[in-house]
């Protein structure tokens, strides 16, 4: 009695999209190795992740990423942690729903 093979659609689905400018961008999905590279202004590069997904880009470049996480827009942060050059956005498959905005 062997379990069905859980959908993809269970994982994280993200699209990452350059606006107008090139960023240099490195994605890391789940345990596999860091792959990095530039994203050509308005490409557009589909990820595909069964738990986690860490993109890290340059602080200055956070205005230029368009980020969609299964079907659903994100805001793009833009802090980098002291110390750090990039700016870390690690997407849980359990939590990326953003907190809402303040008014």
């Amino acid at each position: 009695d062997t379990p069905a093979p859980t959908p993809a659609a269970s994982g994280l689905s993200v699209r990452v999209r350059a606006k107008g400018e090139d960023v240099w961008l490195r994605s890391k999905v789940d345990d596999q190795e860091t792959t990095d590279g530039i994203l050509a202004a308005d490409e557009t590069r589909e990820f595909s992740a069964a738990e986690t997904l860490s993109l890290q880009y340059a602080k200055v470049k956070a205005p230029a990423l368009e980020v969609t996480i299964n079907g659903r827009p994100a805001a793009v942060p833009a802090e980098t942690p002291r110390g750090k050059a990039l700016v870390e956005f690690l997407i849980r498959k359990d939590g990326y729903e953003q907190p809402p905005q303040q008014p």
